[in-house]
């Protein structure tokens, strides 16, 4: 399972994206394990490891067409 998130690189808090990307590597004792990251399209994408959680969303065909366009495989 992995979990992806992303924001359109002009979004006023892409940042707070950019510094989670920056910090992954240094805490992988208490947080998911990032797989990759990626931009295109004016997007930042972030791929972690899935993380137990029971709440989700389905932001419809962005997020499909998003899956199918994905440059890199995740890691299992």
């Amino acid at each position: 399972m992995v979990f992806v998130k992303g924001l359109p690189l002009d979004h006023p808090r892409i940042g707070e994206l950019q510094a989670e990307a920056a910090i992954a590597p240094f805490v992988p004792a208490f947080a998911p394990r990032l797989l990759w990251r990626e931009e295109a399209g004016g997007w930042l994408l972030l791929c972690f490891e899935g993380a137990n959680a029971s709440a989700w969303a389905w932001f419809g065909k962005a997020a499909a067409t998003t899956w199918s366009r994905s440059p890199q495989p995740c890691a299992s």
